[in-house]
């Protein structure tokens, strides 16, 4: 395998290089020349190109983690794209490897939206690389995992209902106004919260949680915990409640409020009388940062750098219910398949999830595929500043609905078994609608559409121009608050579930010594 290597071995040193990295190497090098010669089918090319970027990645890697002794961290200033062709990677590769396309959509690694334009790709290489070896080195079972739940009931009903049997108070309906510093700059002693609305008089707390009966077809309904969209206005005083023209108790363009909340340090000799706290964690996201922390980063170089070199995105999302269908269309053959995740779709949805297993614990008898798009939009130059607006969100949802149903119609050929017979047309007489009768309208008025367009739902992307400038959750520049958050370092450093939680638990052992780095599965400081 080494002599087969041939020119392959200039690239590294042989007395500095292990063996046993060298011999991979050499063995994916020599596989790569027998694949070039042997591709004629696109089955054969989407191999060669995979094949590459594993041998330029190894390649790289060599080159400047072990030669040139540097870290992850100061390969995040060069573009992942740059750094492949930097380190040999082929044109076609870099350019139409759909493995790699599919790898900037999945974290949407396009500046200001702009999705499959390499010129606006923007994927920190440090990150990209360290996420690269996870994905193949470290991955457990599968690449990918796929949920059999939504996010809400999957992800974050389990974390509340343990919080809460631990004791966690919640306090909902809460928006952060204002973070504010001593004149040291050195701590924050004073927290400005929105109140939103009230509960209903002789309620202590509120219940997120909301019971829904999915039928079965012959057996008694299943009774599902679901986290839902919207709150249940039923547990809350109706004197408080927003008008109906309020775009959302969570939108930034909300005014509403009925009153306001101080909560201050417990080291502030003025806090007597009034709710105190020891430390501030930070997780909400740094587009809202120049809104509620105007006063933190003026003190604070460092978290202003970091603050003001964070990009993120807004993104656009979808669900089509279809009804009575055995499949697709989907050839058992074709690379697309049932129950396919897929990257590298036709834009702006490139993002493409068979999700019809989430029907089991919907309420939607009659559906029989779930089909769930999402990808990155283009930031909207003319987006009105917070509490100016509040038909914003409502004009923005309908531009996420108009584009999604102009996307469906344009793409439904992806879906043979939705279209009208022997064309590549959409018959929207297939949506699914809770009213068998329903018309074309309300069945395509009945699917969802949203447009991420607030400061804490926008995605923070991994750019070689911000993932060198992220802190770690200790590293605020103020004594009693720390950062949480898939946007602040963490060994990760791209925006997804796992990122977000190793912060977490960075940050709680930084403030209580627990869990112990050994626990955090894969830290590694550069």
């Amino acid at each position: 395998m080494i002599h087969l290597a041939g020119d392959e071995r200039h690239w590294y040193g042989e007395p500095v290089i292990g063996r046993g990295f060298k011999l991979l190497l050499d063995y994916v090098g020599w596989r790569l020349r027998r694949m070039k010669k042997r591709a004629r089918t696109s089955e054969a090319i989407r191999e060669l190109c995979l094949a590459d970027l594993y041998r330029t990645c190894l390649r790289g890697a060599l080159v400047d983690l072990l030669i040139r002794d540097e870290m992850f961290r100061q390969l995040d200033k060069h573009e992942f794209l740059a750094w492949l062709k930097l380190h040999g990677a082929a044109f076609t590769t870099v350019k139409e490897s759909p493995f790699l396309r599919g790898y900037y959509d999945t974290p949407f690694a396009f500046s200001n939206g702009m999705a499959h334009d390499t010129n606006n790709a923007n994927f920190a290489a440090g990150a990209a690389l360290r996420g690269f070896f996870r994905i193949f080195f470290g991955y457990k079972g599968s690449y990918v995992h796929r949920m059999n739940l939504g996010m809400g009931e999957c992800v974050f009903i389990p974390l509340y209902r343990v919080l809460k049997e631990r004791g966690v108070r919640f306090e909902f309906f809460h928006r952060v106004e204002a973070l504010e510093s001593n004149a040291m700059g050195n701590r924050v002693t004073r927290i400005r919260i929105n109140r939103q609305v009230r509960l209903l008089e002789g309620k202590d707390h509120y219940d997120p949680i909301k019971q829904v009966a999915v039928p079965q077809a012959d057996a008694p309904p299943i009774i599902w915990p679901v986290w839902p969209e919207k709150p249940m206005v039923d547990q809350l005083d109706p004197a408080t409640l927003p008008p109906p023209d309020d775009p959302g108790l969570e939108s930034h363009w909300s005014t509403h409020t009925s009153g306001i909340v101080e909560l201050y340090d417990r080291a502030d000799p003025s806090a007597n009388g009034h709710e105190r706290f020891d430390h501030v964690v930070l997780a909400i996201p740094p587009a809202a940062h120049p809104h509620l922390a105007k006063d933190l980063l003026k003190k604070d170089t460092r978290f202003r750098v970091m603050v003001g070199t964070a990009e993120t995105i807004r993104t656009i999302a979808c669900q089509f219910w279809f009804i009575n269908k055995d499949d697709l269309g989907w050839d058992s053959h074709d690379y697309f398949c049932e129950l396919a995740m897929a990257g590298s779709g036709p834009d702006p949805f490139n993002i493409i999830i068979e999700a019809t297993n989430i029907l089991q614990t919907e309420a939607t008898p009659g559906a029989s595929h779930l089909l769930y798009l999402c990808g990155p939009a283009s930031n909207d130059p003319n987006e009105p500043p917070a509490d100016s607006d509040p038909s914003y969100p409502a004009r923005e949802k309908a531009r996420a609905k108009a584009t999604a149903l102009k996307w469906i119609q344009e793409e439904a050929s992806l879906w043979p078994g939705v279209c009208h017979p022997g064309t590549t047309t959409l018959d929207p007489m297939t949506l699914y609608h809770p009213d068998s009768d329903a018309t074309v309208e309300q069945r395509l008025d009945w699917q969802y559409f949203r447009m991420n367009i607030d400061p804490g739902e926008r995605y923070v992307l991994s750019t070689n121009t911000a993932a060198p400038n992220r802190l770690w959750p200790w590293e605020s520049g103020f004594n009693n608050l720390v950062f949480s958050g898939d946007w602040c370092r963490n060994s990760i450093d791209i925006g997804c579930v796992e990122s977000a939680v190793t912060s977490a638990m960075l940050a709680a052992h930084h403030l209580t010594g627990y869990p112990t780095r050994d626990m955090i599965d894969g830290l590694h400081y550069d």
